[in-house]
């Protein structure tokens, strides 16, 4: 039986090659066969990406034996490299990818860790650069009386509040302590001593700063209860304020409601106690020398409301506000930065709360009781997708993305500084931003070498990706000259840059070399203005400036010493404007001042400046086309009272304090 299954098998097998070598050879004889070209297979390893990523510190020098890692979005695998010339090319497959480095000796925090998202497309080459950053340190003595003590050394980052782990010192008081880059505090605590803090100090990379000595003074406590009036135990949190200047402490009380506070400062301490669904109470005490001090809290059921926001994935709320609504009229507004709210206002029969923030869509307006917990759920927001490209439609693949402006139903306590300006490398130029609240916005985009530009406006739909086109940056103009005194002496060091304070995006400004020379580089084309500021001499703006693409403008600037008050000087009209349905309407003609002497007056439409119809401009766009040159003049066409007509104005100096 075996040896006949055998043979079955081997008959097949003769069977198919002979059918094969058929076909192979163009079929059996009589039958009709077409052929059929094959489709080309592309070479995998040419469609996959390649990433250059260097690794440098602050000085941009290569930082050998470093360490990467690589690891795809929505994937737990990670590929570490190691790169021995601080450069590594690594060939991936299209898609997202973090980057991260690492290298001995440099900082791990997590706001310093060199960290970038890249976006590869096929058969694309990107170069990526990540900075390391090299943590210092600081020596000194903890005295008290002139003679070094032990104590407790802590430092604190000045820019995010971070405070790192305490640190014993010797027993003279001497210490040293690590400090990452950056101005930083270093916080005192002895016992026996109030709480102190040394002077602001300004730590560079790997940089030993020494001699920093903080002196203690002597401290007592503060103990004491917290309790309702009806008599029961409250557990909550008692913030003290004293001279230390060290800022509020926070302490938790106890389970009985109890709680001691040790290092207070000596003479009059501020206490607050703070319980979920009791009213605040605020309490002074006096702090002597070795002693405790008592402060025992009663508190009154509370007649407001307060309570928990949380986002939708059961995060803490950040960066939200809490606001108390009454027949559609906003009734009070707190800040819930930690997840929690309190707002001491009686809500009116029918009031309801919500909470907000630039990332989520709202959360559902809930019923308001006096003296009871509401809590509040962010829902999540949408994103937006675009492209970053130049005006010949080759993507930018380096750029950076944030908000320019925004329109949202509802209460906004906010501005666009709540959104962040993010990095994107991008071989196609495409980016995704958010989350964002549900709204209108509009975005804008720089990348060096190019002048930033801003999207059309795009509507925000909660919960998905909301695609807007594109985003085109064109060639950025330059703007340098010279700054010097009205004896054309040169002013070194005189800070100089853009004027333009509709945007809520920081420029760097630039700094006037020996000679009093100055450049501005990728400068939006159109009419612009710079500021110029030194110390003694009067701060200008000089308007005017028609920047072109890619091109050069010159302009000197004049800076005078100010007289008694004076701080500020700029060319124009000198008169107060306003935006009035839609139109530009004259607040005020300054008296003495071109505006009032070539007679425009308070009420005044201006309808168009220098043949420019105003209609559908920002109120910033009109003020920069009517700023100019002293001596130049600027022609407005004006409506008043339902007459038509038109004045030039001489443009002059204007001083202000």
């Amino acid at each position: 039986m075996k040896k006949n299954l055998i043979a079955a098998a081997a008959l097949v097998l003769v069977l198919v090659v002979a059918l094969f070598f058929l076909a192979d050879s163009g079929g059996a004889p009589g039958t009709n066969t077409a052929t059929v070209d094959e489709p080309e297979v592309p070479d995998i390893a040419s469609l996959q990406a390649e990433l250059t990523v260097t690794v440098v510190d602050i000085d941009g020098e290569p930082v050998a034996d470093s360490s990467l890692t690589i690891t795809a979005v929505g994937s737990e695998g990670q590929t570490p490299v190691a790169t021995r010339s601080g450069s590594h090319t690594a060939t991936l497959a299209a898609g997202d990818y973090i980057v991260t480095a690492t290298a001995d000796g440099y900082t791990t925090a997590e706001h310093f860790q060199p960290r970038e998202r890249v976006h590869l497309t096929e058969s694309a080459k990107l170069a990526v650069e990540l900075v390391l950053r090299k943590p210092g340190s600081v020596s000194g003595t903890v005295l008290q009386g002139g003679v070094g003590v032990p104590a407790k050394v802590s430092v604190r980052e000045m820019g995010t509040g971070t405070a790192g782990e305490p640190v014993e010192t010797a027993a003279d008081g001497l210490f040293t302590v690590t400090a990452l880059p950056g101005r930083v505090r270093l916080y005192v605590s002895a016992d026996g001593s109030a709480d102190a803090r040394s002077r602001e100090i300004a730590v560079a990379d790997g940089a030993h700063i020494t001699g920093i000595d903080v002196e203690l003074s002597p401290g007592g406590s503060v103990v004491g209860a917290i309790t309702s009036s009806d008599g029961a135990t409250l557990s909550g949190e008692v913030q003290m304020s004293d001279s230390s200047a060290l800022g509020p402490r926070r302490i938790a009380t106890a389970a009985d409601g109890t709680f001691r506070i040790d290092r207070a400062a000596v003479g009059d301490v501020r206490l607050t106690a703070r319980v979920d669904g009791y009213e605040e109470r605020v309490m002074t005490v006096v702090v002597e020398v070795g002693s405790e001090a008592r402060a025992d809290f009663v508190l009154d059921q509370a007649f407001g409301v307060f309570g928990s926001v949380t986002r939708a994935n059961g995060d803490g709320g950040r960066e939200s506000w809490v606001i108390l609504m009454h027949e559609g009229a906003e009734q009070a507004e707190v800040s819930a930065r930690l997840g929690k709210y309190r707002i001491d206002v009686q809500p009116p029969p029918g009031s309801a709360v919500l909470a907000v923030d630039p990332h989520h869509e709202v959360s559902e307006l809930v019923t308001a009781t006096a003296g009871a917990a509401v809590d509040l759920v962010l829902r999540p927001g949408g994103m937006i997708t675009g492209v970053v490209r130049t005006e010949d439609r080759q993507p930018i693949s380096m750029f950076r993305v944030g908000v320019e402006s925004f329109d949202v139903d509802g209460p906004a306590p906010y501005s666009t500084n709540e959104f962040s300006n993010e990095d994107f490398y991008s071989t196609d130029g495409s980016f995704e931003y958010g989350p964002l609240r549900p709204g209108t916005y509009q975005l804008r985009a720089s990348a060096d070498g190019y002048a930033p530009g801003s999207s059309a406006p795009i509507v925000v739909r909660a919960g998905g990706l909301n695609v807007l086109p594109h985003i085109v940056l064109v060639g950025g103009g330059t703007i340098t000259g010279r700054v010097t005194d009205p004896a054309n002496k040169p002013i070194a060091a005189a800070r100089v840059g853009l004027f333009d304070p509709s945007t809520p995006f920081f420029e760097l400004p630039r700094w006037t070399d020996e000679d009093g020379v100055y450049t501005i580089t990728g400068v939006p084309p159109g009419r612009r203005s710079v500021y110029c500021t030194a110390k003694g001499h009067l701060s200008q703006v000089s308007a005017g400036l028609e920047v072109p693409t890619n091109g050069e403008v010159v302009r000197d600037i004049v800076l005078e010493r100010g007289g008694s008050g004076e701080q500020f000087q700029f060319h124009g009209i000198g008169a107060v404007l306003t935006t009035e349905e839609g139109g530009v309407t004259v607040v005020e003609a300054m008296d003495g001042r071109p505006a009032s002497i070539f007679g425009i007056q308070a009420g005044d439409s201006i309808t168009a400046v220098d043949g420019l119809p105003t209609e559908g401009m920002r109120l910033d766009e009109v003020i920069e086309l009517i700023r100019g040159e002293e001596g130049i003049e600027v022609e407005l066409d004006l409506e008043r009272g339902g007459e038509r007509l038109t004045i030039k104005v001489e443009r002059g100096r204007i001083v202000t304090d």
